[in-house]
């Protein structure tokens, strides 16, 4: 997918217009979301795949694996 040559930059600093409502949702989000640490507790739940373990998974196989 590609652009077109016209298009313009967007400053995220100034062009997008936000309402109060959408500070509000963005510092609730900030503030009763789930944190870093809760994300990283998550994921330590896992414990640790083998290296026989990685390698049994299917994946992308020769030099190209995606064709277009």
């Amino acid at each position: 997918m590609k652009s077109s040559a016209d298009s313009f930059p967007i400053d995220l600093e100034a062009d997008l217009p936000t309402t109060r409502a959408d500070l509000d949702a963005l510092r609730r989000a900030g503030r009763d979301g789930p944190r870093v640490t809760d994300y990283l507790a998550f994921l330590a739940t896992f414990g640790e795949a083998t290296q026989e373990q990685l390698r049994s998974r299917p994946g992308p196989r020769g030099e190209k694996p995606f064709a277009f």
